[in-house]
């Protein structure tokens, strides 16, 4: 278990340098959640931990997808990197799935409240969020309901212990 956590604290020290485009790090709100998904070899390549802004809110969530091969320039016109890009992001989506189930299987939680997947792309890749932010042209805003992202953001720290547990769980075996 102390491997696990070095391996954890290494994987947080990492991922304190990410930004996005705008040189902005990871959110605190969501942090430890990218991080053990990552540690659990579930690749992430955006996420949001969810804010208030203007009388909308942004709801907390993560893109997950596969690595995009990068000896192609254009690899998604090539029929068979297109068929593997499509293939891993399934195998992620069904692990990811897994997971929820087994998170949710002794929990009684509101429907809207609870984590769920929701694809995104063409040819992949998909989105954790919860049920009450369907996605719309606004990337997963809503109006302003603070309660209701109070509760996504306890949700997926939550979601984010359990994982963690896990994660410790199997590097002990």
């Amino acid at each position: 278990m102390n491997r696990a956590n070095t391996n954890l604290g290494q994987l947080r020290e990492s991922f304190r340098a990410v930004t996005d485009r705008l040189g902005q790090p990871i959110e605190d709100a969501i942090f430890d959640l990218v991080v053990i998904l990552n540690a659990l070899k579930i690749p992430t390549v955006a996420s949001c931990g969810g804010h208030e802004n203007q009388g909308h809110e942004a709801c907390p969530w993560i893109s997950i997808y596969p690595d995009f091969p990068t000896d192609e320039t254009k690899w998604w016109q090539d029929p068979v990197a297109l068929a593997k890009f499509t293939s891993e992001s399934h195998l992620y989506y069904d692990h990811v799935a897994k997971l929820l189930v087994d998170f949710y299987h002794d929990r009684s939680v509101p429907n809207e409240q609870q984590i769920t997947l929701e694809k995104e792309g063409e040819v992949g890749g998909f989105v954790l969020v919860c049920r009450f932010c369907i996605p719309n042209d606004n990337r997963f805003a809503r109006p302003s309901d603070p309660e209701k992202l109070a509760n996504s953001r306890a949700e997926f720290s939550i979601f984010t212990t359990f994982l963690t547990n896990l994660y410790l769980k199997q590097a002990s075996e």
